[in-house]
């Protein structure tokens, strides 16, 4: 028996036969070959379908011919098929959004003209921050200064003691502090050291001294005088532990202290000009308390 010849398979069909080489194509992108892949098995094809099976001399580029794809478009050709999306291949359509040649550049450009007006906003914010600190520094001086005033005009005052008159209690140079509400608050005691306006009864020439600091001795009211180099109060011995032993007070005669007046010595009884000299002093005048030594700094202490 001979033996007869096995039906033609898929790949023996005639190379003439259209469908075959539609189906070829098919395989081919079916497989995930590339159209670059499969176009010379399409080239010997379409060359045997047109006529041209002559070989093709080196660097001669091969005739191609418009071949149906089953299922595709017909006026696709086969060997320059349609680009695919995102293909890197044969025409791909870029992202009109982005210049693959400038737009690195162009992004430089903007990030300098980002940094340049960060820059000069910087630039900007340099005088504008010098001078919020000069506004801020002259708010806190100039506040310093109205406390400051407020301080001395309703409060307290520092003064300088010029004289000996206060000797030993205060020296020459000493600086006190003044407490100018104490008399708001309470009456004027014996034995307080107050400062007052110069009044217009006392007969010193000194026009640069226009404050004084005296001791109260009299209040309204009593009679103060001197006996045997002491001071009487209504005829009675006055304590005064801060006159030095040895001290004598002298006086023309007894005086009766008015209503809203004192009687006021300094404690160097000998060398000083007091209401022995230019009377009793209204309480008016009295600017205030002196209760605290604050120079020099060894002997900074209450008086």
């Amino acid at each position: 028996m001979k033996a007869s010849n096995p039906p033609p398979g898929p790949d023996d069909r005639n190379i003439d036969d259209p469908s075959l080489v539609s189906e070829m194509l098919t395989r081919a992108i079916l497989e995930g070959e590339e159209p670059a892949e499969a176009t010379p098995v399409l080239e010997t094809a379409i060359d045997e379908v047109n006529g041209n099976t002559g070989d093709h001399s080196e660097g001669e580029p091969a005739s191609t011919g418009v071949l149906p794809v089953a299922g595709g478009d017909p006026f696709e050709t086969a060997t320059n098929p349609r680009p695919r999306a995102g293909s890197g291949e044969g025409g791909t359509v870029a992202d009109l959004s982005e210049d693959p040649e400038t737009g690195d550049d162009e992004q430089s450009d903007d990030e300098k003209g980002h940094d340049e007006q960060g820059d000069d906003e910087q630039g900007d914010d340099e005088p504008s921050s010098g001078l919020r600190n000069a506004i801020e520094w002259s708010a806190v001086i100039v506040g310093a200064l109205v406390v400051a005033l407020l301080i001395k005009t309703f409060l307290l005052q520092a003064f300088y003691i010029p004289s000996e008159s206060m000797e030993p209690t205060l020296e020459v140079g000493d600086r006190v502090l003044v407490n100018k509400l104490s008399y708001d608050f309470h009456d004027v005691n014996r034995g307080d050291l107050v400062v007052f306006h110069r009044p217009e009864t006392d007969p010193s020439d000194d026009e640069a001294i226009k404050d004084l600091i005296k001791r109260v001795v009299g209040l309204p009211g009593e009679t103060v005088e001197s006996v045997d180099g002491h001071v009487y109060i209504d005829g009675q011995p006055l304590e005064e532990p801060y006159v030095p032993d040895g001290v004598t007070t002298t006086m023309p005669g007894p005086v009766t202290v008015p209503e809203g007046q004192v009687f006021v010595m300094g404690d160097n009884r000998e060398n000083s000009s007091d209401s022995r000299v230019f009377g009793p002093i209204s309480q008016d005048l009295i600017i205030g308390r002196a209760f605290l030594r604050v120079w020099p700094l060894s002997q900074i202490g209450f008086l």
